[in-house]
């Protein structure tokens, strides 16, 4: 009698210690379908049911529980995770979970106050780096647009850093 082999069976593990540009998830083959496992690991994307098209690790082969670190990963960003395990049938895929990256704070320097009156004062300032988050309500705009939310948002810090200095 001949045993035809199935597909993997696999869960996802939550995932953990997550930073902004890192995570650390992995998996559990509970069963190679009867067809040894040549390659498992995680994949993961910025949409829903990630698959190995996309981002991955490779975490050697064979069943059981594995480890996988997650890196290049963006700041402030949601992603989605599934584990995988490949066999002579296909590649199998886990449950999904999730994993949200910290966000790192923007850089901000300020010019010194100049012509300065008893009501008034000028001074500016600049964004060095945004922190590397990304806004969905920017997504997809032009360049133009961009920039012009970068300045108004440049003019608005500038401000609030300047009335904070007027009232000491």
């Amino acid at each position: 009698m001949t045993t035809l082999a199935l597909a993997p069976v696999l869960t996802t593990t939550a995932a953990s210690a997550i930073t902004s540009t890192t995570a650390t998830s992995g998996g559990n083959i509970t069963s190679d379908g009867g067809s040894a496992v040549t390659v498992r690991g995680v994949c993961w994307g910025t949409t829903t049911n990630p698959t190995t098209a996309g981002s991955k690790t490779s975490d050697a082969s064979g069943s059981g529980s594995f480890t996988s670190a997650i890196t290049g990963l963006t700041p402030g960003v949601t992603y989605y995770i599934r584990a995988y395990a490949t066999n002579s049938i296909g590649t199998a895929y886990g449950n999904e979970v999730t994993a949200a990256t910290t966000a790192v704070l923007p850089v901000l320097t300020t010019t010194a106050a100049s012509a300065i009156t008893s009501s008034t004062a000028t001074s500016g300032g600049n964004i060095s780096s945004d922190g590397g988050s990304q806004h969905a309500a920017f997504a997809g705009a032009p360049p133009r647009i961009l920039q012009q939310q970068a300045q108004k948002l440049q003019m608005l810090l500038a401000q609030a850093v300047l009335r904070v200095r007027l009232r000491d």
